[in-house]
């Protein structure tokens, strides 16, 4: 491993760093799609942004199981990947559509939009369950921690067919039909 990571605590500033700048790319790509896209087709559209975001996020624990998560490998080709999405999304050029918008208030949001932070919030808390103990519990019933890995991957990409399910019909049903799936 690196220098860096040697004090556990380290992790947590690298962790919570990590995930607000995570954040910050999922909700500025999001909302430039819902902005972007028509309401017709608004949910099918998301569905497949999802599905896509799924498979990568599968992708990632099978590769780890295959580079292996001691020593420089993961973390160089962690890098790499990072250093090629920038420069990905550099080229991107995206129209400014939002004119004359005022900026959202957090609190009218959720007030306006509880039922659907509510979903969010079970959703988010059962994904990092699931992320931080899947594997512990497959290591733990004998599995090696490289089959582990694999195991989660396969778990995270049977989402997909969850939204592949529901995704060609969400522009047609009502609002909270499809967040009470």
């Amino acid at each position: 491993g690196f220098a860096i990571t040697a004090p556990v605590y380290s992790w947590y500033a690298l962790r919570f760093i990590s995930g607000a700048a995570i954040a910050i790319v999922f909700t500025t790509g999001e909302s430039w799609l819902q902005a972007n896209v028509s309401d017709a087709s608004r949910g099918r559209v998301m569905g497949a942004y999802m599905t896509s975001q799924t498979l990568t996020f599968a992708f990632g624990p099978f590769l780890i199981s295959y580079i292996g998560f001691i020593g420089s490998a993961p973390w160089l080709f962690g890098f790499g990947a990072i250093a090629l999405s920038v420069v990905l999304m550099s080229q991107v050029k995206v129209p400014e559509t939002a004119h004359g918008e005022r900026p959202a208030h957090l609190w009218n949001t959720a007030r306006k939009g509880a039922f659907a932070f509510l979903c969010v919030g079970m959703v988010t808390f059962f994904e990092a369950f699931c992320l931080t103990f899947f594997t512990l519990y497959a290591v733990k019933n004998g599995f090696s921690a490289g089959t582990a890995t694999q195991l989660l991957s396969f778990g995270i990409a049977g989402c997909v067919l969850f939204f592949f399910a529901i995704v060609f019909r969400v522009d047609h049903w009502s609002h909270p039909g499809p967040l009470a799936i």
